[in-house]
């Protein structure tokens, strides 16, 4: 598996880091960067899966990966939304994203 880091907000990179170094959950941050990977891809922040097979091919086991998703959810840098025996569906959490939800509620 090639891979490489994409360009991802300074603001949520170091929230990403921070939120791993809380948790004692150091996958946040390469996880968080394999989902903005597939948000360049795929050009949406709604709906993201991550490549499973690939990431336990290159060797990341599945509490790797879960305790990264919980973290970055802790954080706000994603929302999940959870099916049983399923990958969760994704939601990053962009700019664009943050400053829709505060003008939604600044106008309520």
């Amino acid at each position: 598996m090639k891979l490489f880091l994409p360009e991802v907000p300074e603001w949520w990179s170091y929230r990403a880091a921070l939120a791993a170094n809380d948790d004692k959950s150091y996958g946040a941050y390469f996880i968080g960067h394999i989902l903005w990977q597939q948000y360049r891809l795929r050009k949406k922040s709604a709906g993201l899966k991550l490549p499973m097979v690939k990431l336990r091919e290159a060797g990341f086991g599945r509490s790797y990966i879960t305790n990264a998703l919980k973290s970055l959810e802790g954080a706000g840098l994603i929302k999940l939304k959870k099916f049983r025996n399923q990958s969760p569906e994704i939601v990053l959490v962009t700019a664009e994203i943050l400053l829709h939800d505060k003008a939604v509620t600044d106008t309520h």
